[in-house]
């Protein structure tokens, strides 16, 4: 069994008015994606929070899609994992 390891998770607001990534959260788990999967509904309301977004603001799944996990050779996307979880 692979030790933890803590992931820094970014959301990358592309439709506001100045393009950002924000520093969300750290998660914990054995892989970034499975870091990012196991914790996956925790962030997202995070994202709600942090950035004051409700349901009309913006859906769950485009939060999902700005959502990214910070690993030593780059970011994984929620669709990364997604992919990674199903093998």
């Amino acid at each position: 069994m692979a030790a933890a390891t803590d992931y820094e998770v970014l959301f990358f607001d592309g439709w506001g008015g100045i393009p950002a990534y924000y520093l969300i959260d750290e998660v914990e788990g054995e892989t970034p994606e499975q870091a990012l999967m196991v914790n996956l509904d925790r962030i997202t309301g995070q994202v709600r929070e942090r950035l004051s977004l409700s349901e009309n603001d913006m859906t769950d799944e485009k939060i999902l899609q700005g959502i990214y996990v910070v690993r030593g050779r780059g970011l994984v996307s929620v669709s990364d994992a997604q992919r990674f979880a199903r093998r």
